[in-house]
């Protein structure tokens, strides 16, 4: 059975157990936290309700990631740690790693860290990331670790690195995502940027996707990866939990989208005066 999930973080200000509420009131099913869950995970743990994936640093956004060293390499640690201390009472159920990005980082240092790891992990394909590559590093990684890495297929990835061939993967790559082994990132975007719009913006071919999805089966995880860039992209997040919702059995899609419709006024007020007052 497919699951639909959102990641939630730290935005503007706003802590994550503050989104979480929010995402409680329409009854998410599984939410995708960046490491600033953390800095507020005892509160986060008194409205958690749904089930959790964590997503690892990466050096584009965070300025370290596995692979990192010296000072970078301790923030590093930090997370590891952290994943350590709180994935049992998260009930975490996997983390989302990137392959190592940092210029200035170390190999087997990021093997070293994933195999600290005690979570089920999944490697996922960057945009300027060729097929070849993947499979040698995924090859690469599970080898070294001698354990099962799940594969997060990132659509907006895809399409930046392949165009129109975005959903041409390996045949290998195309039998672990329809395995229990797979996992998905979702967001609207374009062929040059990965923006994490909501679902009906950008250039993406979206009932290509969803053609796919059927296609070959899919029963994991499909995570929404978007980021508001003003509060009308509120309203674009909820329709694009509204339109996943075709995917779910008929009694938990009306249950979402009857919560959506009913929570959405409140959640657009609440979300306008939360941003603005900050």
């Amino acid at each position: 059975m497919i699951i639909i999930g959102l990641t939630i973080q730290e935005f503007r200000g706003v802590t994550p157990s503050t989104w979480l509420r929010l995402g409680n009131a329409i009854g998410l099913a599984h939410i995708e936290f960046d490491r600033s869950v953390f800095d507020d995970v005892e509160r986060v743990l008194t409205h958690l309700r749904s089930s959790v994936t964590i997503h690892a640093p990466y050096f584009a956004e965070y300025g370290f990631d596995l692979s990192s060293i010296e000072s970078r390499g301790e923030k590093a640690n930090k997370f590891i740690a952290n994943l350590r201390t709180y994935s049992l009472q998260l009930d975490n159920k996997g983390v989302i790693i990137h392959p190592p990005d940092d210029p200035n980082g170390n190999q087997e240092i990021y093997l070293a860290r994933l195999s600290e790891i005690l979570n089920p992990i999944y490697l996922e394909n960057m945009p300027n990331q060729s097929w070849d590559s993947f499979q040698k590093l995924y090859h690469n990684i599970h080898t070294q670790l001698q354990r099962s890495v799940g594969f997060c297929f990132d659509v907006p990835h895809s399409f930046i690195a392949n165009g129109q061939k975005f959903l041409d993967i390996p045949e290998s790559l195309m039998d672990l995502l329809a395995s229990d082994l797979g996992y998905i990132h979702l967001s609207g975007g374009t062929q040059s940027e990965d923006r994490h719009l909501p679902l009906e913006q950008g250039s993406l071919p979206l009932a290509q996707f969803e053609e796919f999805i059927r296609k070959i089966r899919f029963r994991g995880t499909i995570v929404l990866e978007l980021r508001p860039q003003n509060i009308d992209d509120i309203n674009g997040i909820l329709d694009s939990l509204v339109r996943m919702t075709k995917f779910l059995p008929w009694r938990q899609k009306l249950r979402m989208r009857s919560r959506i419709a009913i929570a959405r006024r409140f959640i657009v007020r609440k979300a306008r005066q939360l941003i603005t007052t900050r």
